[in-house]
């Protein structure tokens, strides 16, 4: 009597290792089988082709925009990004994006960018290019001009084409569509002035639209 009861208790405990084995399998193989479909998601090429085309798609929808120098006087300097050492500024010299132009005492330099944007930096001052893009499909021009410090004067006309232009201070911003003045941004004092049209000064507390002839 006892050695059938022990037999029964084997075959109960061989049993269950049985099925405890046989869930063991199934769990590895089920891992498995997810592990390769998504990999197989991560890196099916196809997935990682459309990804990149609707990247490419973006950048390519845009036409980069370069500032060509028109005129220097005195001495002005290009600083170019990650290289410490400046170029003097000449007539036709090309800036791109994240370039910094720097003028010096008594001096002033002027800028173009395509189609109808025309700048010139006073003396002591510094600005960086930022973006500057044409939409190839809507004609959109967008720019981005960082007025590190000094006074810049801008004359952007619209022509029929729409702009964004934005001109950042150190505690403001312009918003352009098409018009003339100057903006001043020297150390906490910052002024601009409209000789036509309108522009709208953001803050971070409040936004204002400046109309010709007055000043803010």
């Amino acid at each position: 009597m006892l050695k059938q009861c022990i037999w029964k208790t084997m075959k109960s405990s061989i049993f269950i290792d049985k099925l405890l084995l046989g869930a063991c399998s199934m769990a590895i193989v089920l891992g498995l089988a997810c592990g390769a479909i998504a990999t197989a998601i991560v890196t099916d090429p196809a997935v990682v082709l459309k990804s990149d085309n609707l990247a490419s798609k973006a950048v390519s929808e845009k036409e980069n925009l370069t500032a060509t120098i028109l005129e220097v006087k005195g001495k002005v300097n290009i600083r170019f990004a990650g290289k410490k050492k400046p170029m003097p500024a000449k007539k036709g010299m090309k800036v791109n994006e994240n370039q910094k132009l720097v003028t010096g005492p008594k001096s002033f330099v002027k800028f173009f960018l395509s189609p109808n944007q025309v700048y010139t930096l006073d003396s002591m001052s510094m600005v960086t290019i930022g973006e500057a893009t044409k939409h190839k499909k809507t004609g959109k021009i967008k720019t981005d001009i960082f007025v590190r410090r000094g006074r810049m004067h801008f004359e952007v006309h619209s022509a029929g084409i729409e702009h964004d232009v934005n001109i950042h201070r150190p505690g403001s911003v312009l918003s352009i569509r098409g018009t003339k003045g100057a903006v001043n941004a020297r150390g906490k004092k910052e002024s601009t002035l409209l000789y036509e049209g309108s522009v709208v000064v953001k803050n971070r507390k409040t936004k204002k639209q400046i109309k010709f002839g007055e000043k803010k």
